[in-house]
């Protein structure tokens, strides 16, 4: 590790321990590399994300915003109008599951989570299930064009 990659490294560290002070609890910990330091905060008692962290992009050295699943999860309830916490309740009625499913299907395709990863995010489904989420909204993008626009709204909206 460089000079820089351990400054922003010994930055990152120092961050994530005042907000654990203040009540924060880091949702994951990831081993600095080279030229990379992801960290993802959350708050303990609130379901959003309170931190956006950064990434380092190897190939242009450049800072890039990361998107996360929380971010998806409330850009989707904005949009939809619908509760985060209906987007991950076990309801099955159409004006719960579109949202949800297109939240599952944006969070495969903007951030690099896995399958099971998305469905314990999404009130804990199996990864099938995110499956099944993203095949269905590609095969809606493909056939109505109404409903490939608030996607990309959506996508827009995210910054993805």
């Amino acid at each position: 590790m460089g000079p820089i990659e351990a400054e922003i490294y010994q930055r990152v560290k120092a961050a994530k321990w005042a907000l654990f002070n203040n009540g924060f609890e880091l949702v994951e910990d990831i081993e600095p590399g080279p030229i990379r330091a992801e960290y993802d905060f959350e708050p303990r008692d609130q379901g959003a994300a309170w931190v956006q962290a950064m990434r380092v992009d190897d190939s242009t050295k450049a800072w890039q915003a990361r998107v996360f699943i929380t971010d998806i999860q409330r850009e989707v309830c904005s949009f939809f109008k619908v509760s985060k916490k209906d987007l991950l309740s076990h309801r099955r009625n159409r004006s719960i599951v579109r949202p949800r499913q297109i939240g599952m299907y944006l969070a495969k395709v903007l951030t690099e989570r896995s399958l099971p990863e998305i469905g314990r995010r999404f009130g804990d489904r199996d990864h099938t299930t995110v499956l099944h989420a993203v095949r269905k909204v590609t095969a809606l993008i493909a056939s109505d064009p109404q409903f490939a626009c608030e996607v990309n709204e959506i996508r827009r909206r995210i910054g993805g």
